[in-house]
């Protein structure tokens, strides 16, 4: 019994010996050769390049001012003190780029009063980059967390601090971000990432209004817009392109009326996300002419100007973008407001027609009857769908 124990002790410690060994030999294997996932000490890219993390200093000045619909952010590198004089000599009408000599206290120093280290001896080592943001408010501040580059690339990780209460004022920021000479990243391989998002790589919201009218779509980070305003002074649109596209755009309008010429026009009704439009095109024309929805408070438009010139390549996504569109919120479309002004009257009628106003957000319906027999029924009913007033006429006094 004795030597049955013992045998079986020697068996236990030469299997427990066995697993040290394997455990200690797997301790020296590299992890990454054998496919397990790299660790937080060997990041990467969005493009799969190793990166590795890079000095860096920085300043954060406020120069408030800038320009409309710019893609935040902006990047500019300098790497001598001609291009940083030319930056500023270009843009010193843009932004507020003078010296601050005794700033507020929820202002900065000025940028000329930054830029006075940047001299010949500076760029013998280092590079510049500039980081221009705009914020809705002045109380928002700005830390860079780190720079990561990857041979011609640079990642800038930026982390936002917006406090409970803030002001109402809008503001520009440069963030000037010294960094060494070898780095050869450029404006277009340069990321900058915001709370852990590239925003020059996610929609951007669009909206133009006037009075109860209202056009909104989503654009994607590689197009571009216009805000246009008619000369009736009613009339506006979004203008949209590919960003790369120097010819043809399409124009999503708020017309009170949209007429067309009918010769050589052949329309074709769609559905286009929520909306029932029309589509129009005219023979010999390679792509539509305009879309017109259907049942929307006054006149709402795609006009295409010459998007032909890009449709091969950007067509589907300038579909999805129309897919997209928000119009007229909060205003009852067209049949609605009928059916409250029939609901509402005791009129006997063939036939209706409903005209919005955009600046007094009223539906104006009339029903009558054709040949004006009978007497004709005007109704106003509000944009939120309440019947306000009902004056009835003659028919005859309207032959």
């Amino acid at each position: 019994m004795m030597y049955q124990f013992q045998k079986k002790r020697i068996t236990f410690l030469l299997l427990a010996i066995t697993l040290l060994l394997l455990f200690t030999f797997s301790s020296c294997v590299d992890m990454k050769k054998i496919g397990l996932p790299a660790t937080d000490d060997d990041p990467q890219s969005a493009q799969g390049e190793k990166l590795t993390e890079a000095p860096f200093k920085v300043q954060y000045i406020r120069t408030d001012g800038g320009l409309e619909n710019n893609k935040d952010p902006n990047l500019i590198y300098i790497r001598s003190p001609k291009e940083l004089n030319d930056y500023y000599e270009l843009n010193r009408k843009i932004y507020s780029l003078e010296k601050r000599e005794d700033p507020a206290s929820d202002s900065t120093i000025g940028f000329q009063n930054a830029c006075h280290r940047y001299d010949e001896k500076y760029f013998e080592e280092h590079l510049l980059l500039m980081v221009i943001l705009e914020e809705p408010s002045g109380s928002v501040r700005h830390k860079v967390e780190k720079v990561m580059s990857a041979k011609e690339k640079l990642e800038v990780y930026i982390e936002k601090s917006v406090p409970e209460a803030f002001t109402q004022d809008m503001a520009d920021w440069h963030i000037l971000i010294e960094l060494p000479k070898n780095i050869v990243a450029t404006e277009d391989n340069t990321a900058v990432f915001i709370d852990g998002i590239d925003p020059r790589k996610t929609d951007t919201i669009v909206h133009h209004s006037k009075g109860h009218a209202d056009i909104s779509l989503n654009l994607p980070y590689d197009w571009k817009y216009e805000l246009e305003d008619g000369e009736d002074k009613k009339s506006f649109c979004i203008a949209i392109s590919p960003e790369k596209e120097t010819r043809g755009k399409l124009k999503i309008w708020y017309y009170n009326a949209f007429g067309v010429c009918g010769t050589g026009l052949k329309e074709e009704k769609i559905k286009l996300g929520k909306y029932e439009a029309y589509m129009g095109k005219y023979a010999g024309d390679k792509l539509w002419s305009f879309i017109s929805f259907l049942d929307l408070p006054g006149q709402y438009v795609v006009i295409n100007e010459g998007a032909e010139a890009w449709w091969d390549d950007y067509g589907e996504k300038a579909m999805g973008i129309l897919e997209n569109l928000t119009l007229a919120v909060d205003v009852i479309p067209e049949s609605e407001a009928i059916r409250i002004a029939i609901e509402n009257t005791k009129a006997s009628f063939d036939t209706s027609r409903a005209v919005f106003d955009s600046d007094s957000g009223v539906w104006t319906v009339t029903l009558s009857n054709k040949n004006f027999q009978g007497s004709i029924y005007v109704c106003t009913v509000t944009s939120e769908g309440k019947f306000l007033d009902l004056a009835i006429g003659d028919g005859k006094e309207n032959k």
